[in-house]
C-alpha cells in the first residue's frame, strides 16, 4: 500500500513511462520562459526540482495570466497530464495536476497574480519580478523580496508566524537588509518597517507579531489613501469570490461502489480512503456504510415497541445480505420507503460534506435495493423511482467479477444468486450516471490503479471549469 506521504515529497527520475511532479514542473517553467512570460517562483525553491513539497508557489505577471494559461494547458497535454481540481480566487489560481498514465503524484499549484490580503494590495507583482533572480536554472524571487512576502502574508493572515517562517525570514532578510526593507515599504509606513526589520535581525519574534494589528491597519490606509474607488472594487471582487467558493464551488467528490455480495466493495472503499491524497485534494474523507445514518433503524422501533427485531432485520439496512429468501412486497417496500427518506434527508448532508471539499465514500447505497435477494419482489421501475430520492453520486464504481471467483468467497452465496446481483447490477447501471465497470478479479494494485485514475478523470470534468484558456 502506497505511503501517504509520498504524495508530497518527490524525486527526479521515475519510472520511464511517465514524468515525476519535478520534471514536468522543469517542463512547464521552461516552456513559460521560452514564451516570455514573466514569472519567479516565490518561495520554498531550494530543493527544487529534485524534491517538490506540498505546493508550489508562481508568481505571474497579471497581464501574463492568458498567456501562462496557455502554456499549461500545452505541456499538460504534451505531456499525458491532467488538470484535476481548480480553483480560482482573488489575485490567485489553484492547479491540482497529475499524471494521466497512472502517476501517483499530485503537483499542485498556487498561481499568483497579485499579492494581496484580504483584497488590500502588498508588495507590487512588477517589484518582485523585475528583482528576480536565476537559481539552478529557475526564476526565483529575491531573498529580501521572498522575505519580506513570507512575513507579511502569516502576520496579516494569522498574526503569528510558524517556526519554519521565522528561520526563513531571519535567513533572507539578513542576507539582504536593505532590500528587505525596501519591500516591506511599497506597503507599509517608514516607522512600521523600522520595527518589524530589527525585530526580525534580533529574532524578536513576540515583538514582531506585535505589530499585526498596526500592519494591518497600516495596509488599509494606505490602500484607500492611493485610490478609494479602486480599492472597494477589489474588495468588492473578493468578497465575491470569496461567497462563490464557499457557497457554489465546492470540490468534493462522493463515490458508490456497486457489485454482488463478495466482489470487493468493502476492501476497495477502504483502499481508496487511505489512498486517495486527502491533503492535497481533499480536506477530510467520510467513510459511509449503506445510509447516511441519520434516522434510526426500524429495528429500534420494534425494541420500544417490546416486539423482539427478526433476525433479518439485525444489522444495518439493507437487511443482511446474506438472508435467504425474499421479504413480502409490502414489508420490502416498507423498509424501502422508511430508508429513502434518510438518504432524502442525506442530500443536505452530502452537499455540506462536499462544499467542504471533503471525500464521501459508500461500500453500499440505496441502488443494493435492486440488486438483494431480499428486496426482489419489488419491481426494479419503483426501486428506481424511489433512488430519486437520494442524491447522485459524482461516480458509481461497478465491480465485477467472475460469480465462481464470487463463489469462493462468499461460499454461502448459490452461483444463481450470484448471477442474478449481477444481472440486477448490470440494467442497473445503463441508467445511473458517471457509472463505470472495472474487473475486480484482477491484481488488486492494478484495480485500485484503474478506479483512481478514473476518479482523477471524473474530477478532472467536474472541478475543473473556468481554468484559464
Amino acid at each position: 500500500m502506497m505511503d501517504r506521504k509520498s504524495t508530497r515529497t518527490t524525486e527526479v527520475g521515475g519510472p520511464a513511462d511517465g514524468l515525476t511532479a519535478g520534471r514536468f514542473l522543469l517542463r512547464l517553467l521552461d516552456a513559460v520562459d521560452e514564451a516570455g512570460v514573466p514569472y519567479c517562483v516565490l518561495r520554498n525553491h531550494e530543493k527544487l526540482p529534485e524534491h517538490v513539497g506540498h505546493d508550489v508557489d508562481i508568481l505571474v505577471a497579471e497581464n501574463a495570466r492568458r498567456r501562462f494559461g496557455a502554456v499549461l494547458n500545452r505541456i499538460l497535454a504534451e505531456n499525458q497530464w491532467q488538470r484535476i481540481r481548480f480553483v480560482a480566487r482573488f489575485g490567485q489560481e489553484k492547479h491540482f495536476v497529475v499524471d494521466k498514465r497512472g502517476g501517483s503524484e499530485v503537483l499542485h499549484l498556487d498561481i499568483f497574480y497579485r499579492l494581496h490580503w484580504k483584497g488590500i494590495p502588498l508588495v507590487p507583482g512588477r517589484r518582485i519580478l523585475g528583482r528576480a533572480v536565476r537559481r539552478r536554472g529557475l526564476r526565483v524571487a529575491s531573498p529580501a523580496d521572498a522575505a519580506a512576502v513570507s512575513l507579511l502574508k502569516e502576520l496579516l493572515q494569522s498574526g503569528r508566524l510558524r517556526q519554519k517562517t521565522r528561520r526563513y525570514v531571519h535567513a533572507y532578510a539578513t542576507e539582504d537588509p536593505a532590500g528587505f526593507g525596501s519591500a516591506l515599504g511599497s506597503c507599509l509606513p517608514d516607522d512600521l518597517v523600522t520595527r518589524l526589520a530589527d525585530g526580525v535581525r534580533n529574532s524578536a519574534w513576540g515583538a514582531v507579531e506585535s505589530q499585526c494589528g498596526a500592519a494591518r491597519s497600516a495596509v488599509a490606509r494606505g490602500a484607500l489613501r492611493r485610490s478609494l474607488v479602486d480599492q472597494c472594487c477589489r474588495w468588492a471582487e473578493f468578497l465575491w469570490l470569496h461567497v462563490r467558493e464557499r457557497a457554489w464551488a465546492g470540490t468534493g467528490l462522493a463515490i458508490v461502489m456497486v457489485g454482488p455480495d463478495g466482489s470487493g466493495k468493502t476492501t476497495v472503499a477502504r483502499a481508496l480512503e487511505e489512498l486517495l491524497p486527502r491533503r492535497e485534494l481533499f480536506h477530510a474523507a467520510r467513510y459511509y456504510h449503506a445510509r447516511f445514518g441519520i434516522l434510526p433503524e426500524l429495528k429500534t422501533f420494534k425494541r420500544i415497541l417490546g416486539r423482539p427485531a427478526r433476525r433479518a432485520e439485525e444489522g444495518m439496512p439493507p437487511p443482511s445480505p446474506n438472508a435467504r429468501g425474499a421479504m413480502g412486497a409490502l414489508r420490502a417496500l416498507t423498509y424501502m420507503v422508511y430508508y429513502s427518506l434518510d438518504f432524502l434527508l442525506g442530500r443536505f448532508v452530502l452537499y455540506r460534506r462536499k462544499m467542504r471539499s471533503e471525500l464521501v465514500l459508500f461500500d453500499r447505497y440505496f441502488y443494493d435495493y435492486a440488486i438483494q435477494e431480499t428486496f426482489r419482489r419489488v419491481p426494479m421501475w419503483l426501486v428506481l423511482l424511489l433512488s430519486g430520492l437520494a442524491p447522485s453520486p459524482d461516480l458509481v464504481i461497478y465491480l465485477d467479477c467472475p460469480a465462481q471467483s464470487i463463489r469462493r468467497r462468499k461460499q454461502e452465496l448459490s452461483v444463481r444468486e450470484i448471477l442474478w446481483q449481477q444481472d440486477r447490477c448490470r440494467k442497473l447501471l445503463r441508467r445511473a450516471r458517471h457509472a463505470f465497470r472495472v474487473r475486480s478479479d484482477m491484481p488488486f494494485e492494478e484495480e485500485i490503479a484503474a478506479i483512481r485514475m478514473k476518479v482523477f478523470d471524473r474530477m478532472g470534468r467536474l472541478h475543473t471549469r473556468g481554468a484559464t484558456a
